[in-house]
C-alpha cells in the first residue's frame, strides 16, 4: 500500500479503495493513512467511501492515545475534516508526550507554515531541533531542503536536499531524490538531477514521478535513445496514462 503514493490520485485510488476492504485491519489502516494524506483531492464521490473507513480508524486510534504517533494520526485525521484547532492540538499533545519525536517536529513545522502568519523563524526553529535529534534523517534534511528553497538560499536548499539523499539514511524515500532533482534541474544542473533519478530507479523501479522526471530531463538535454528503457517501465506502471500514451507515440520505436 505504501508503494501506492507514488502514483497520481486517479491511478491510486481504485487500489486504495481496495485496500480499503482488505481482510487485514492493517492495510485497511494504512490504506487510510495515505488516503488522508490526499483528502482534500478526492472526488465527491470517493469522500462517503473513506469517510466509513475513517470511523474505524478512528476508533482504533482511541486505544493508544499515549503514543506521539496516535496523536500525529490524529492530527491527520482533523485536518481532513478542517478541524485545524483539534489538529494543533492534537501535535501539541504529541510534543508534550515526547519533545524530541522528529516525525512531531516535521509535522508541526508544516502545520506552522500553513496555519500561522509570518512562521519562517518558528517553523526554522521547529526543523533545526529535529535536525539536532535525529541528522541522519532523510525527512529532516529534505523539509530543512524546502525551507530554504522558500526562502531562495539554494545554496543550503541543495546541501540539505542532497542529504536526504544519502545511502545509508534509515528513512530513504524516492519522493526525496525527486525533489533534489528537480532543484538540481531549477539550477541548470538537469545532467546532474538524471544522474540523481537513474540512481533513484535502481533503488526503487516503477516510481511514476521519477520515470516521467528522467524522460523529461533527457528530452531536455536531447538524449532521445535513452529514453525507451524508462518508457517501457513507466507504461508498465500506468498503461492509462495520457502522457504515457503521447510520449509512445513519439518515440515508436
Amino acid at each position: 500500500v505504501h508503494s501506492l503514493g507514488s502514483l497520481p490520485l486517479p491511478y491510486s485510488w481504485p487500489l486504495l479503495k481496495q485496500a480499503l476492504e482488505d481482510s487485514s485491519r492493517s492495510v485497511r489502516f494504512e490504506a487510510c493513512g495515505q488516503l488522508l494524506a490526499v483528502y482534500e483531492q478526492l472526488a465527491a464521490e470517493a469522500k462517503p467511501v473513506v469517510d466509513q473507513a475513517l470511523v474505524e480508524y478512528e476508533a482504533a486510534l482511541q486505544y493508544s492515545l499515549d503514543f506521539p504517533s496516535t496523536q500525529l494520526a490524529l492530527a491527520d485525521l482533523h485536518l481532513a475534516r478542517g478541524n485545524k484547532q483539534q489538529a494543533e492540538a492534537a501535535y501539541l499533545k504529541a510534543l508534550q508526550q515526547e519533545a524530541a519525536y522528529a516525525p512531531s517536529l516535521l509535522a508541526f513545522a508544516e502545520f506552522t507554515r500553513h496555519n500561522k502568519a509570518n512562521s519562517a523563524n518558528e517553523e526554522l526553529a521547529l526543523l533545526l531541533q529535529a535536525e539536532q535529534v535525529v541528522p541522519e534523517s532523510a525527512a529532516v534534511q529534505h523539509a530543512l531542503g524546502l525551507y530554504f528553497v522558500r526562502q531562495k538560499n539554494y545554496g543550503k536548499a541543495l546541501a540539505h536536499l542532497q542529504a536526504s539523499t544519502a545511502k545509508d539514511a534509515p528513512d530513504a524515500d524516492p519522493r526525496y531524490y525527486y525533489v533534489y532533482a528537480v532543484a538540481l534541474d531549477s539550477q541548470q544542473r538537469t545532467l546532474d538531477a538524471v544522474r540523481v533519478l537513474q540512481q533513484s530507479n535502481k533503488r526503487w523501479p516503477g516510481q511514476y514521478d521519477t520515470l516521467s522526471s528522467l524522460i523529461i530531463y533527457l528530452e531536455k538535454l536531447g538524449k532521445d535513445s535513452a529514453i525507451k528503457r524508462y518508457l517501457d517501465e513507466l507504461e508498465q506502471v500506468a498503461p492509462q496514462s495520457p502522457q504515457v500514451r503521447q510520449w509512445r507515440q513519439r518515440y515508436a520505436y
